[in-house]
């Protein structure tokens, strides 16, 4: 998959997460049938301006991406646009996020 952030005149700090099972926490006890979802950082991303990251892969079927941006000249200016393409025919899976100057959020 790729994440092309695009921002103008926005600073943007990008974090993709993807859940896996039990990744998180100690060894469950012996006994214990009830399994735990985690999430990973997979990369961080910042800048400015039109970008595309290289391809990388996502081992799970649920991820989150975790973004803030901050830096507007002047408050409502800089648009946040981030979309997830398949890495392998390029299609669009999700614009994941379309956002005006400063703020944050995640989404799953």
């Amino acid at each position: 998959m790729r994440i092309p952030p695009r921002s103008r005149a926005t600073l943007v700090s990008v974090l993709l997460l993807a859940g896996l099972a039990g990744s998180c926490g100690s060894a469950p006890h012996a006994g214990s049938k009830t399994q735990q979802i985690g999430w990973r950082p997979i990369d961080t991303w910042t800048g400015r301006g039109d970008t595309q990251t290289d391809s990388f892969n996502i081992e799970s079927t649920q991820w989150r991406i975790k973004w803030e941006t901050k830096g507007a000249a002047s408050p409502g200016v800089g648009r946040f646009h981030l979309a997830v393409h398949s890495a392998v025919s390029g299609r669009v899976i999700a614009e994941a996020v379309e956002h005006q100057g400063d703020g944050h959020a995640s989404r799953m």
